[in-house]
């Protein structure tokens, strides 16, 4: 057991230091996060999907069901949410996004790689595009009247991941001039999202204590009710299972900030509960990698 827990400490933990490097980089240097944001989305993320996804050997099959247990995962804690608050005085409609969407990419993927290889990051990918699309869909829907799912469409990564998908359908080899400069960047991807992730958190205040508590502890109960739901009807392999489970324990999402800061929609209660969510995390990953194996 002393050994087993030692060494999923092994596997979360360089996530977290990097993590930590940059919160205390954030506030010892003031610095603004969005520029990374927009690298990262723009070329480091494409480059990182299109890397892995393109030579994995894949059953579209079994993305597909990855695919719907990713719906299910960000749908039903909203709903699940919904039934216990509705009638009840909320200081509105934004305290859904952290309930709803986790951080399917800072934290997740540099733990699954670590623990179950390149084989997972197809598999974790599924999750990240089905976040992506119900962030811009029904998350914007959420706080805003405006036509907030047009922006799925400007992101280069849906391209990619379209483009990789279809060659590796095709069995279409990727040249190396255009391979190698892919891969470089592919590498770059999970320490910039680490490093990023620590910097927003370094600009979080906690506040609204017992509504945050409220709402990281729906994130955390529901996800992990309807990753088990998944995992009980639909047809996945185990390390399908594995993924999907650990994808529905991940704390709040990053991108809650900034969609409740854009449009008010309680920005404190967002970030206060994104920050308690991956405090916790620190705890919650690491049990739940031991128990999956």
């Amino acid at each position: 057991m002393l050994d087993d827990l030692l060494h999923v400490l092994q596997l979360v933990s360089p996530s977290f230091l990097i993590i930590g490097l940059g919160f205390f980089f954030a506030r010892r240097v003031p610095h603004n996060p969005k520029p990374l944001v927009r690298l990262t989305m723009a070329v480091l993320l494409p480059s990182f999907a299109f890397h892995h996804i393109s030579g994995m050997n894949l059953e579209g099959g079994l993305l597909g069901n990855v695919f719907l247990a990713a719906w299910i995962v960000l749908l039903l804690p909203g709903l699940l949410a919904w039934l216990v608050l509705r009638g009840r005085a909320l200081p509105g409609r934004g305290v859904y996004l952290p309930i709803m969407f986790m951080n399917s990419v800072n934290l997740p993927f540099p733990i699954m790689q670590a623990a179950y290889g390149n084989a997972a990051i197809p598999l974790g990918l599924m999750f990240f595009l089905a976040s992506f699309i119900s962030v811009f869909t029904i998350g914007l829907s959420l706080v805003s009247a405006e036509s907030g799912w047009k922006q799925i469409f400007k992101e280069p990564v849906v391209y990619v991941v379209a483009l990789a998908l279809l060659m590796n359908a095709l069995h279409m080899p990727v040249p190396t001039v255009v391979r190698e400069p892919v891969r470089i960047l592919a590498g770059a991807n999970i320490p910039m999202v680490l490093l990023i992730l620590g910097m927003h958190l370094a600009q979080v205040r906690v506040t609204q204590l017992r509504l945050t508590w409220m709402v990281v502890g729906f994130r955390f109960t529901f996800g992990l009710l309807a990753g088990l739901l998944c995992v009980a009807l639909l047809p996945l392999d185990d390390l399908a299972r594995k993924v999907v489970l650990l994808e529905s324990i991940m704390p709040c999402a990053v991108i809650n900030i900034l969609l409740s800061g854009k449009y008010n929609a309680n920005p404190e209660l967002v970030a206060s509960a994104i920050l308690v969510s991956t405090l916790l995390s620190l705890a919650i990953i690491p049990i739940t990698l031991l128990v999956l194996g």
